[in-house]
C-alpha cells in the first residue's frame, strides 16, 4: 500500500483526534464534595443505611462507587446527569461485611460535540466539518474530578461462653470445662484472631477446635471453695473487642466434729466449744465463717488454723440439763457430709456453810479435838473440797481430817480439827473452805473459831459407900493420875514465877 493509499484510508483518524481535542471547551476547574449524614470516618453497624451526600458546582455527569473492606469496588450509582449544579443524595444498604468502607462519587463534562467523518469527506478547516451524510454527531464527556469518603462498618460479635457444670464438687470433680462460641451478630460462625481467656485472673490457655469453637480446662483440685469468674475477651480485625464472662461454684464437703473442754458447766458460766473440720482427703479446712448452736443460743467460731476452730459460749440463763452442741450458719459453697455433735450439762453452783461449835477450851499443853459441820446448800455438787485453819502462834492446828471432799447438794460432811494450846488465853482461828464447782469455778466458805486456852484442874471424885472393888481400884488410878498431872502443872507454874 502506497502513501497515498494509507492517507485516503487511515489518515481521518488523526484528524479527529485533533478535532475532539480542539472542540473541548473546558470552563472553571469543577469540584464535588462528597460525606454521609454522619461524617466521614463516622462507625457504622451492619445492615444500616448510609445516606451519601455529594454537591457538584456545575452541569454535569456523575457515577457513585462503593470499595468494600476486602478492596473490592462496586457501582452502586451509575452514569446520572444534572443541568444544573447542587445538593444531591444516594442511598447505600450496609451489609455484614466489617471494616473499612469508602464512598467514591466521579463528576464529568461533557466535551463539545464533534463529527466522526467517515472517508472521503474531509475537514476543510480544523474542527469544522462540512454536512456530509457520512458523519455522525457524537457525546463525549471527560472526568474533571472526584471525591471519596470513608466509613468504618463495625459488627458486634454474639459469642457465648459456658461451663459444662454450674456446681462442681472437689472431691468428685477434677477440673472444670470451658467453652467458647464465636459468633457475629447474625449467628454466622466467625473466627477471632485471638482469644485471653483467664479464671479469677489465672490464665488458662484456649485451644480452637472448630472454626468458631475454643476450648479450654481448669483444675480444679486443690482450690479452695466459693464462686470462679471465666472472662474470655475476643479480638478480630474490624470487629469492636468483645468481652464476655460466665461463672461457677466450686463446693468442698467437709466433716465436723465438735467437742467441749469439759463434760459439765454450772449456770452463769462459760464453755469452750471446738471444732474440728476436715475435708474428703482428711486435710484441715481454714478460712471457714460459720456458727454454733446451742438450744438457740448461737456464737461465732474462730479460726485457730488447721482445720480447727473454736467458740466460746456464755451459759447465763440456761436451765439446769442436758445439752446438744450443734453447728450452724455454715457458709456457703462448704457442703457439710456429716457433723459429730457434743453433749454438755448445766448443773447449779454449790454453796458450803459451815456450822461453828461454840467458844472451845482446850487445857494448855493437851490435844482437843473439835468437830466443825461443812453443808451444801446449793443446787450444784461440790467438788475437791479443802479445809484449812489458821490460828495465831499461841494454837498448835496439829490436823484437819475426816471430811468429805465431794459433797452433792443437801448434803453434809463433818470435819475434825485438832488443835493444842500452848498458852493460856482467849484466841481466834479462821477456818476456810476451799471447793470447786463442775465447771472448775472456784469458791470459798469461811468462819472463826473462838479457842480459849486454860490450865489443867484437879480431879476430885467421891466415891459412893459401899462401890465395887473394880471401881475403886479405877477410880483409884484415875485420881492418882489426876493428882500426878496437878502437882506437875503446879510444879512448871512455880518454875515459871
Amino acid at each position: 500500500m502506497d502513501e497515498v493509499d494509507f492517507m485516503k484510508k487511515y489518515g481521518w483518524i488523526p484528524i479527529l483526534v485533533c478535532l475532539l481535542i480542539l472542540s473541548y471547551h473546558p470552563t472553571a476547574s469543577q469540584v464535588v464534595t462528597v460525606w454521609t449524614e454522619k461524617g466521614c470516618d463516622a462507625v457504622y453497624n451492619p445492615g444500616e443505611t448510609v445516606k451519601i451526600h455529594y454537591r457538584i458546582f456545575d452541569r454535569g455527569w456523575t457515577r457513585v462507587y462503593k470499595q468494600f473492606p476486602d478492596l473490592h469496588e462496586e457501582e452502586i450509582s451509575g452514569w446520572k446527569y444534572f443541568p444544573t449544579g447542587g445538593e444531591y443524595v444516594e442511598l447505600d444498604t450496609l451489609g455484614p461485611e466489617c471494616g473499612k468502607v469508602t464512598y467514591t462519587v466521579t463528576f464529568s463534562q461533557e466535551i463539545s460535540p464533534a463529527c466522526l467523518c467517515c472517508p472521503p469527506c474531509n475537514c476543510i478547516v480544523p474542527c469544522y466539518c462540512p454536512p456530509c451524510t457520512c458523519c455522525n454527531p457524537a457525546l463525549y464527556v471527560m472526568e474533571s474530578g472526584k471525591s471519596m469518603c470513608s466509613i468504618t462498618v463495625q459488627c458486634d460479635m454474639g459469642a457465648s461462653l459456658f461451663t459444662d457444670k454450674a456446681k462442681y464438687i472437689s472431691s468428685v470433680d477434677s477440673e472444670a470445662k470451658i467453652t467458647l462460641h464465636v459468633t457475629d451478630i447474625h449467628g454466622n460462625a466467625i473466627d477471632a484472631d485471638s482469644v485471653v481467656m483467664d479464671v479469677n485472673g489465672q490464665r488458662v490457655m484456649p485451644l480452637r477446635s472448630l472454626t468458631n469453637v475454643y476450648t479450654a480446662s481448669f483444675t480444679l483440685t486443690g482450690r479452695p471453695q466459693g464462686e470462679y469468674t471465666v472472662t474470655a475477651n475476643i479480638f478480630k480485625r474490624n470487629y469492636p473487642q468483645t468481652v464476655k464472662t460466665t461463672r461457677f461454684v466450686l463446693v468442698v464437703p467437709v466433716s465436723v466434729e465438735l467437742s467441749t473442754d469439759s463434760p459439765e458447766y454450772t449456770q452463769n458460766s462459760q464453755a469452750t466449744v471446738r471444732a474440728e473440720v476436715r475435708d474428703f482427703y482428711g486435710r484441715g479446712v481454714c478460712g471457714l465463717l460459720f456458727n454454733l448452736s446451742v438450744s438457740g443460743k448461737t456464737g461465732a467460731f474462730t479460726d485457730m488454723g488447721g482445720g480447727i476452730y473454736e467458740a466460746v459460749l456464755d451459759l447465763t440463763g440456761f436451765e439446769q440439763g442436758e445439752y446438744t452442741v450443734d453447728i450452724g450458719d455454715m457458709e456457703e459453697y462448704i457442703l457439710v457430709d456429716s457433723v459429730r455433735r457434743a453433749a454438755l450439762t448445766v448443773s447449779g453452783l454449790p454453796e458450803i456453810v459451815v456450822d461453828l461449835p461454840g467458844q472451845i477450851e482446850v487445857e494448855k499443853g493437851s490435844a482437843e479435838e473439835v468437830l466443825v459441820v461443812l453443808k451444801n446448800t446449793g443446787n450444784g455438787e461440790a467438788v475437791n473440797i479443802l479445809v484449812f485453819v489458821e490460828a495465831s502462834p499461841e494454837i498448835d492446828v496439829i490436823g484437819v481430817s475426816g471430811y468429805r471432799v465431794t459433797l452433792p447438794s443437801g448434803g453434809e460432811t463433818t470435819a475434825v480439827i485438832t488443835v493444842r494450846g500452848r498458852e493460856k488465853g482467849e484466841y481466834t482461828a479462821v477456818l476456810t473452805v476451799s471447793y470447786e464447782d463442775k465447771s472448775k469455778g472456784i469458791h470459798t466458805a469461811s468462819g472463826l473459831l473462838l479457842i480459849s486456852i486454860v490450865s489443867g484442874i484437879l480431879l476430885v471424885l467421891v466415891l459412893a459407900t459401899g462401890a465395887v472393888a473394880a471401881v475403886g481400884i479405877g477410880a483409884y488410878i484415875l485420881i492418882g493420875r489426876s493428882i500426878t498431872k496437878a502437882t506437875q502443872e503446879s510444879s512448871e507454874e512455880g518454875e515459871q514465877k
